[in-house]
C-alpha cells in the first residue's frame, strides 16, 4: 500500500471478517488501521559478534481481545 486509501480498495475490512488478515506494514494505513486489531512487531537486535541477532516479538493486545487471547 503507497496510500490508507488503498486498504478500502483491496476490501480488506471484508478480508478481515471472513479469515486472518496479516499486514506486513500497518502504519502505511494511518488512520485507518482497525482499534481492535491485535498487533504483533517483530524487532530484530544488531548482531554482536559471531552472535545470531535476537528477535524481539511484542503483541499490543486491545480489549477486544481479551477473553480470546492468554493472559501472560
Amino acid at each position: 500500500l503507497e496510500q490508507p486509501e488503498e486498504a478500502r480498495e483491496l476490501g480488506l475490512d471484508e478480508a478481515r471478517r471472513e479469515a486472518a488478515l496479516i499486514v506486513e506494514w500497518p502504519a502505511r494505513l494511518g488512520a485507518a488501521l482497525w482499534a481492535d486489531s491485535l498487533r504483533l512487531e517483530l524487532t530484530v537486535a544488531p548482531r554482536q559478534s559471531d552472535r545470531p541477532a535476537a528477535r524481539r516479538l511484542t503483541a499490543t493486545v486491545p480489549a477486544a481481545w481479551e477473553d480470546r487471547w492468554p493472559a501472560v
